[in-house]
């Protein structure tokens, strides 16, 4: 007797399981015709998915001209020495020269270098006085 009421209860899992999965199967239909018709599966999406939040990561890009404060200070600092573009990236100690990269150095040094600002000495740059004079007095 015990083997009956086993089996029997076991069918109706069985059937149970086979209804739900018809279920799932009509469901999907329904969404996907939805779809089709362009209903883009609004409503069954907002109950369906976990709400997502947006998490804002604050800017880490230094902001502009400060690779050419940072430049121009370690060079007149360094005067006759030089430095190349590690070295003044190392150089910083202010939160803002920190953020300045070591690509944002070498693009600097290679305008500067252009404009006559900076000139470049065996791989490292060097400040030219009487123009770096002349930029500080226009700009004040």
């Amino acid at each position: 007797m015990a083997s009956t009421d086993l089996e029997n209860l076991l069918q109706q899992i069985r059937d149970l399981f086979d209804g739900e999965y018809a279920r799932g199967d009509r469901d999907a239909i329904a969404r996907i015709m939805q779809a089709a018709k362009g209903d883009a599966l609004a409503e069954t999406t907002k109950k369906n998915t976990l709400r997502r939040v947006r998490v804002t990561v604050p800017n880490r890009r230094a902001k502009r001209g400060a690779a050419d404060a940072l430049i121009r200070r370690v060079l007149t600092e360094r005067r006759l020495k030089g430095a190349g573009a590690l070295e003044i990236q190392q150089s910083a100690i202010m939160p803002a020269e920190k953020l300045v990269s070591y690509s944002g150095i070498r693009f600097a040094l290679d305008r500067g270098r252009e404009a006559g600002t900076y000139r470049n000495k065996e791989g490292k740059g060097f400040l030219i006085e009487n123009k770096a004079a002349e930029r500080q007095h226009a700009a004040e």
